[in-house]
């Protein structure tokens, strides 16, 4: 078996000339035989008796040279893939069997896509924002609340509600008279203000004390089920209770009983540490998403049509389960954005171009600039994955491949570098640097209009005797 030949057919096809010698055909016909004997019937013979000569004198000898060809195509061209360095984006195509015969073996020929190269430039110093980092006396004040409320006790209220109370109420619905289904329900706990019911219900709530019994006039919202959508509603409400919550008092007490700390000094420290810290992250997640959404502009390629398409195909899927975990299908969503499937897969396809160029950028840089992911990467990988997962490090192992963990630790390292060259611009001199910008623009502006004032007057100068002339020669009828 070998590769006779390789000729670049497109940007990025490849059309391979390959040859089987008759040894390993005749392998791929006795492999035939075997798995084909039982199913060949032979006169005088029972099936899976006859000889694989009897057959082929019977039946003629290509019988087997079909299924032998099926059997031996896989391993040939893996192996030619693999020996050449082929980067395959698709299946091979076009297999074309110019000769084929257990004396000479098989000659024939098949077109692969592989990976484009790409032209990648000026990847460093991509210039992006700097996120502000820096956590301020109330961002701590609102965890500090956020607390409070999580701690705070529930007790009965007296007199009349207001917003943040929590309501028990028994209410029923009505459209033109007459009850609705799913508009009813008894001791209903609602919190007001927490915009759960229809625009009104809540701040009908308000002002009311226990035992009241009123009626709520309102409007189901235009975006609603299709059976009330828009229309006029009445809600009989009856007050059965209603509570409030009791804030703990801020103070060393509070911060013993949320957290490990003796005194609130230390808690506020700690929540600002923390908050820090997810600022930080979460600067550096921007930094990243600003850089990936520009690299594509630094590529060029020319794209095969079916990694575009396996791409898009790929993003549907992962869209299809996103939808299925918030309990909708695609079918479903399609229905009520009014797309079709084709429609839809076209709007997907910039992004997923965009996405192709990131990947290839990233495998580019990558080698380029010579980084490395060693085992011992991979390994704190896994680990870290099953300490978030709780789960032992071998099941993660047997449920992501190595090579999949490889490829995503390449990407990061490649982030991580396209991040440490960047040029980061704080707003502050973003914003002055756009203030410059616009006083340069001004004074442009002014002195181009002085300049243009200026000319306008020295001709509305050398035209004043014509203006008079003109003057005179309107006078003159008049004088008649």
């Amino acid at each position: 078996m070998s590769l006779k030949s390789h000729e670049k057919i497109g940007a990025n096809d490849y059309k391979l000339e390959v040859e089987i010698d008759s040894e390993k055909f005749q392998k791929g016909i006795d492999k035939a035989y075997n798995s084909m004997k039982n199913k060949i019937a032979v006169p005088g013979f029972r099936k899976g008796k006859a000889t694989k000569g009897l057959i082929e004198r019977y039946y003629g000898k290509e019988i087997f040279y079909e299924e032998a060809f099926n059997n031996i195509y896989p391993e040939i061209m893996e192996n030619i893939i693999k020996e050449n360095d082929f980067d395959i984006v698709d299946m091979p195509k076009n297999i074309n069997i110019d000769k084929m015969s257990a004396e000479e073996g098989v000659s024939f020929t098949v077109e692969i896509t592989v990976k484009p190269e790409i032209e990648l430039k000026d990847y460093k110093g991509i210039e992006v924002k700097q996120p502000e980092t820096k956590v301020l006396a109330a961002d701590v004040n609102k965890k500090l609340e956020e607390l409070r409320d999580r701690n705070a006790r529930i007790v009965d209220k007296e007199g009349k509600s207001k917003s943040g109370d929590i309501c028990e109420i028994d209410f029923e619905g009505f459209v033109d008279g007459e009850a609705f289904e799913g508009g009813k329900a008894e001791d209903y706990e609602i919190t007001i203000g927490s915009n759960t019911f229809i625009p009104g219900f809540e701040d009908g709530l308000i002002g009311k004390e226990v035992g009241d019994e009123f009626e709520l006039n309102l409007k189901f919202p235009e975006q609603y089920m299709e059976t009330l959508a828009g229309k006029d509603v009445v809600f009989k409400v009856k007050m059965k209770s209603i509570k409030e919550k009791e804030l703990p008092k801020l103070d060393d007490e509070f911060a013993k009983d949320v957290s490990e700390f003796d005194t609130l000094t230390e808690l506020k420290a700690d929540i600002k540490k923390k908050l820090t810290q997810d600022a930080k992250k979460a600067a550096q997640n921007n930094i990243d998403e600003q850089i990936l959404s520009k690299l594509p502009e630094k590529v060029k390629v020319d794209l095969p049509d079916v990694m575009v398409e396996n791409q898009i195909e790929n993003s549907l899927r992962e869209f299809s389960y996103n939808l299925q975990s918030q309990g909708m299908n695609l079918d479903s969503y399609l229905n009520f954005t009014g797309s079709s499937s084709e429609e839809f897969k076209e709007q997907m396809r910039p992004r997923a171009i965009d996405q192709l160029k990131i990947d290839l950028a990233l495998e580019k840089i990558f080698v380029d600039e010579k980084l490395k992911v060693s085992d011992k990467d991979i390994e704190k990988q896994y680990e870290d994955m099953s300490a978030l997962y709780s789960m032992p490090v071998e099941d993660i192992k047997n449920a992501i491949p190595k090579e999949q963990i490889e490829l995503n630790l390449k990407n990061s390292k490649a982030i991580e570098f396209l991040r440490n060259n960047a040029k980061l611009v704080k707003e502050e001199a973003e914003k002055k640097a756009k203030t410059e910008t616009a006083k340069k623009t001004t004074a442009k502006t002014t002195k181009t209009t002085a300049k243009k004032t200026t000319a306008k007057k020295t001709t509305t100068t050398k035209k004043a005797p014509a203006k008079k002339t003109a003057a005179k020669t309107t006078k003159k009828p008049e004088t008649k």
